[in-house]
């Protein structure tokens, strides 16, 4: 809108308050506001904005001006709108002095003898808002570092030698190497060989025989990269020694092993094994006339293992190649996969478990099928187990 036009809208806003004094029949909606940018609002150059006002008719088109200088002037047309929105494009004037002015039809008059005219209302911002550009920082090349030579490998020398393997190490000079090349010939000759090539950063090999015994050989190391070699390090040599003829050690007789003496009482939680006394957690129990007790205070000193299925209340009891399996409350065990009884004569005679919870199994069962003697003195109520080995 040229400045004429726009001081035309503004003599006819003057008037439309002139006549709105003294006109009766004034129509007009909510006070007409803008709504934003309205302050402190940030807006960033060449992105979509959208302000948006209240009080003016949807039909009715607005007129949106830009100042930069805190509204002193209202200079830069962004164009125009309607139904309380208009959509631009932030222009290219980085500010924090930016005001936005709307003017245009808010409502309506009726002038006497004229009838309905419409009315014309402006808003600004209340307060400045900002402007900004993103600054672009152009990214500065990084230009690759051109390789040079590595320094030579130092201070090689021989850590251990023998007929199966010689092993060297060497200190790392250098923090640009692709990798090290260890060459090796055999003493007194002229042509070397190279053994391997290693990593960067590596700094002993093993070099894997077999060596000759008695034979020497002599090693050096050098440091590579895609700029050329170093130069050698120091140079080594290595003797394989011959070892030594020793006589076939004679093998001391083997004694015959002990046996294992277990010894316990019913009611009583002290037992010896072999004379050494033990308490167990819980004291040997007859019932159905059978022996009962926690089997590990005889099992290991037999070195047998035990096993416990929660899951099937079932415990197991293997020594060497005898396997037990027992199960609480059943009168019947495996001995190596074959179904046995636990006591023929007495079908009562099961494992079961008492209070707090300890396993109770039957003695003699178990330790006959062991391979161990049971013996019962009624005098004192003692049992006496024996296992000779």
């Amino acid at each position: 809108m040229k400045k004429s036009v726009r001081k035309g809208f503004l003599f006819l806003l003057i008037l439309s308050f002139l006549l709105l004094a003294v006109a009766p029949g004034t129509a007009l909606a909510e006070e007409f506001r803008l709504v934003k940018p309205n302050g402190g609002e940030f807006l960033l150059v060449g992105a979509s904005y959208t302000l948006t006002w209240t009080g003016a008719p949807d039909s009715s088109s607005m007129e949106v001006w830009l100042s930069l200088d805190s509204g002193a002037t209202y200079d830069i047309s962004l164009g125009s709108g309607s139904n309380g929105s208009f959509t631009f494009t932030v222009p290219d004037h980085p500010t924090k002095n930016a005001r936005i002015q709307l003017i245009g039809v808010i409502g309506s008059i009726n002038i006497p003898l004229v009838g309905s005219a419409p009315l014309l209302g402006s808003d600004t911002s209340d307060a400045d808002f900002t402007i900004m550009k993103l600054a672009v920082i152009q990214p500065i090349p990084i230009l690759p570092l051109q390789p040079v030579i590595p320094n030579a490998p130092t201070e090689l020398r021989s850590v251990t030698s023998g007929t199966e393997a010689v092993q060297i190490s060497w200190t790392d000079n250098s923090s640009t190497e692709a990798g090290f090349r260890i060459q090796r010939r055999t003493s007194g000759s002229g042509s070397w060989n190279q053994v391997v090539e290693v990593a960067a950063n590596q700094t002993s090999f093993i070099d894997v025989g077999p060596h000759t015994a008695g034979t020497g050989y002599e090693y050096r190391v050098l440091a590579f990269n895609s700029a050329g070699e170093s130069g050698y390090s120091n140079q080594i040599s290595v003797s394989i020694p011959v070892p030594p003829v020793t006589p076939e050690p004679v093998p001391d007789p083997q004694p015959s092993p002990k046996p294992v003496v277990i010894r316990l009482k019913i009611g009583n939680r002290s037992y010896s094994v072999n004379g050494s006394p033990g308490q167990m957690d819980t004291a040997p129990m007859i019932i159905g006339g059978r022996t009962l007790l926690p089997i590990r205070y005889v099992a290991d000193p037999l070195g047998a293992s035990l096993g416990w299925d929660k899951l099937d209340s079932k415990a197991s009891v293997q020594m060497g190649a005898t396997l037990i399996d027992l199960w609480i409350g059943k009168n019947q065990a495996m001995v190596n996969g074959v179904p046995r009884f636990i006591d023929p004569g007495n079908a009562s005679v099961t494992p079961l478990i008492v209070p707090p919870g300890r396993t109770m199994l039957p003695l003699r069962f178990i330790a006959e099928a062991l391979g161990c003697d049971v013996v019962w003195n009624p005098g004192d109520d003692s049992v006496t187990i024996t296992w000779q080995p």
